[in-house]
């Protein structure tokens, strides 16, 4: 049961992302953010910059759209959890979990691939904004991934409900990679907060 509350614990420190993308923001569970999801965001704060003096900051186009990667990230993040939950407890369908984990995987996977194709040109700390969030998407899809072949062993084998999901080598791998999430996520976090308030966008 130790092993289990931990587990989730992770699970929830990543998916987000978001969030993204798992923890704080969203991923692969992980979180979310509320990404990842994946997505939103908890811990959230409200902006204290104007949406018209933000707009005219150096950068400003680039981080509403980061914004927008973080809210769709986020939106995935608590059903990435509540799928994981479900399967396990058998409430919810092995089918029902894995179309959620898809649409997760789908939700990360078009925000990573637009990444590259996003101008941060006049965006202090953009470069490394940018590399943050490929790092915690690429891990919140990866334990999205591992999340979601779990389930499919879950399903052909018959395991009992509450059965100790841990003694999965796919759920093992997923919670592993769900701490590499949370620590990509960490580091985008302390470069997004101290920025984000100026841009009128929201802190996690």
């Amino acid at each position: 049961a130790g092993l289990i509350v931990v587990a989730a614990a992770a699970v929830l420190a990543s998916v987000g992302a978001g969030a993204f993308v798992a923890g704080k923001i969203g991923p692969g569970h992980g979180g979310a953010p509320p990404a990842s999801g994946s997505t939103s965001p908890a811990g959230a704060t409200s902006p204290v910059t104007s949406p018209a003096a933000s707009t005219q900051l150096p950068g400003a186009a680039a981080m509403a759209t980061l914004g927008s990667y973080l809210a769709r990230s986020a939106s995935v993040r608590p059903t990435v959890q509540a799928a994981i939950n479900g399967v396990q407890g058998c409430s919810e369908s092995p089918a029902s979990g894995e179309a959620t984990l898809q649409h997760a995987i789908d939700t990360r996977q078009d925000i990573l691939n637009a990444l590259p194709t996003l101008s941060v040109t006049g965006l202090p700390s953009g470069t490394q904004l940018v590399s943050t969030l490929t790092t915690t998407m690429q891990d919140s899809i990866a334990a999205d991934k591992d999340y979601l072949s779990w389930m499919k062993d879950f399903a052909s084998s018959g395991s009992p409900c509450g059965s100790d999901p841990g003694q999965d080598s796919n759920y093992a791998a997923a919670v592993n990679v769900s701490g590499s999430a949370t620590t990509a996520k960490n580091a985008f976090v302390a470069i997004w907060d101290p920025m984000a308030p100026r841009y009128g966008q929201r802190v996690y």
